[in-house]
């Protein structure tokens, strides 16, 4: 077939045409997620018996717990949902203060007690949660739950654990940039993320920690990490406690952690200890959920 200038006409129009979906893509998002905003919060089913509910962490869904919820699936409910604004539950433009994603959450959550399990920020919503609602939660499991002060504080962290993490200081214009390449590329910024991850988190989990925007990703840090501690929360918190961290998470205190609760179990790793270490981190769940019901 010959090039004729009829068919780079052709070609350049085709490529314009991708490429304007593309960068109106994040447009027709936001119209559809602000317009579904209060549909109810997606969420993962899996096995039947006592429910134990999961909370993912900052940029996570419900795919980070996919090795622990099919273990808990054996014997229990496992319910683990997108907190608002990641995954497949609605991206709204809201603040994404506590309130607002605990409220998310009472739509999904059962009627009778349930373990609770978080990790990270869902960590410190868990511990919002068990705070209002004590006799809802027949156990509450604690994983990397984080005290960070600000963006001062975290930017330290950030730039400790490695180059590319330093990028998401927040300070710049790498982290919404980041944040906006996943909507307008979707699933392609996974190709971009994955050489900087650790392999022992699986190829699901990276691909889903692309599901959110900046609007979520920043509101959630600002309204929840920094306005909670797990370290003032704790000794307010009446339920059953089991705390599991890495001895190498900056994002822990874990000295404070390990003086206000003793039933605090440390493993070798980091942040994201339920991947590193993942046999004795779901070995430790699944004794504290059998004692809880």
């Amino acid at each position: 077939m010959s090039v004729t200038p009829n068919n780079i006409k052709i070609a350049i129009a085709v490529i314009l045409a991708i490429a304007l979906v593309f960068l109106l893509r994040p447009q027709f998002r936001n119209y559809w997620h602000n317009a579904h905003a209060a549909m109810p919060l997606f969420v993962a089913h899996e096995g039947a018996g006592k429910p134990v509910v999961l909370l993912h962490g900052l940029t996570g869904t419900h795919e980070y717990f996919s090795r622990l919820a099919d273990t808990l699936a054996k014997r229990n409910l496992v319910i683990a949902p997108d907190l608002l604004g990641f995954g497949r539950s609605a991206w709204p433009d809201i603040a994404y203060t506590v309130d607002e994603h605990l409220s998310a959450l009472e739509k999904v959550l059962p009627k009778e007690p349930f373990v609770l399990v978080g990790h990270s920020m869902g960590s410190l919503l868990a511990l919002a949660f068990a705070r209002q609602h004590p006799e809802r939660v027949a156990g509450l499991i604690l994983i990397s739950p984080p005290s960070i002060q600000d963006r001062a504080a975290l930017g330290k962290i950030l730039k400790a654990e490695s180059a590319i993490e330093s990028l998401m200081d927040l300070d710049n214009f790498w982290a919404p940039l980041v944040c906006n390449l996943h909507e307008v590329l979707g699933g392609f910024s996974y190709y971009a993320y994955r050489p900087f991850v650790a392999e022992t988190i699986p190829d699901a989990v990276v691909m889903a920690a692309t599901q959110h925007r900046w609007a979520s990703y920043n509101g959630s840090l600002e309204k929840v990490v920094f306005k909670l501690r797990a370290t003032t929360i704790l000794p307010e918190v009446t339920v059953p406690i089991l705390i599991i961290i890495g001895d190498r998470d900056g994002y822990v205190n874990q000295l404070k952690l390990r003086a206000i609760a003793p039933n605090t179990a440390v493993f070798k790793g980091g942040h994201n200890i339920l991947w590193e270490q993942p046999d004795q981190v779901i070995s430790a769940v699944e004794k504290f959920v059998e004692k809880s019901f």
